[in-house]
């Protein structure tokens, strides 16, 4: 028996599912994506797809395996539409936490976000960083292979150099990443994400000494 219909579903389901229509080419895939959708917030209690089809009118399963398997499209555009990115910059051997951008949409390049940041401070001022931020002014960034050719020994050595430097950063990411709810999914209420991130960010501030409590 078939418990649902796809034109059934509220209007805030479609407004949502128009959200990430720019991702696929075809008019199909919007079609089967609101197809998989539907039958995973639907009732049926096995959510494979020949019982989604099953309970829906208007699903083959056909259709919903060409989707989920051959179909052209991205997974991964589709979790950064609904995921945030936060940025931290770090002093020199990871002494201090000097500047952190939070809660941007996950799409935003690394070096978009950095030039954000770097507005802040002096246009002198130098800075390091992977290669994510390769592009930046004032940033030192690692040197990249290109196609067919080889890097030079010197420019081996200066990558080295600077992955030597990045270790104390690193590990002051992994400082804040101890926090669970800096690294994993977000539960709470999206205006609270902001407020809980510079509190984790202070809490290390706190446990490296940057940081002192007045008395």
């Amino acid at each position: 028996m078939k418990e649902t219909t796809p034109a059934a579903m509220p209007p805030c389901f479609e407004k949502w599912c128009k959200r990430f229509d720019d991702v696929f080419t075809h008019k199909a895939q919007k079609r089967e994506f609101r197809h998989y959708l539907g039958g995973l917030l639907g009732e049926s209690e096995r959510k494979n797809l020949f019982q989604m089809a099953e309970d829906a009118i208007g699903v083959t399963y056909h259709r919903l395996h060409h989707f989920l398997t051959e179909a052209p499209w991205s997974g991964l555009k589709i979790n950064e539409r609904h995921t945030l990115k936060s940025q931290m910059i770090g002093m020199p051997e990871g002494k201090d936490i000097v500047e952190v951008e939070v809660g941007v949409p996950g799409p935003t390049a690394d070096i978009k976000l950095f030039r954000q940041s770097q507005n802040k401070f002096d246009k002198s001022q130098p800075f390091s960083g992977d290669k994510g931020f390769q592009g930046g002014e004032n940033i030192t960034t690692p040197h990249k292979r290109k196609p067919k050719r080889e890097l030079t020994q010197q420019q081996k050595d200066e990558n080295k150099a600077l992955s030597s430097n990045r270790i104390f950063i690193e590990h002051l990411i992994r400082l804040l990443k101890i926090f669970r709810i800096a690294s994993q999914r977000f539960r709470l209420k999206l205006d609270t994400y902001e407020q809980i991130i510079l509190t984790v960010c202070g809490l290390v501030r706190l446990r490296i000494g940057s940081f002192i409590l007045p008395p």
